[in-house]
């Protein structure tokens, strides 16, 4: 299952440019924040005024920290 334990928290437009997705609008994180969250159970949360969501590491491939 998911584990916020297992997980690194980041902005939408981080995983959408990390999927290749150079340029993301604000609809476009808009909608890939409430995926990722519907996705990890709603595992959303706002820190310093940012909308981040729980990504988990071994889906995210960076299980040596190098992209955090």
């Amino acid at each position: 299952g998911f584990s916020l334990d297992k997980c690194v928290w980041m902005q939408p437009s981080d995983v959408l440019r990390w999927i290749g997705h150079k340029n993301p609008t604000k609809w476009d994180c808009t909608v890939a924040g409430k995926t990722i969250a519907k996705l990890n159970g709603g595992h959303r949360r706002k820190s310093n005024g940012q909308r981040l969501t729980a990504v988990p590491l071994e889906l995210k491939g960076i299980g040596g920290g190098d992209f955090v």
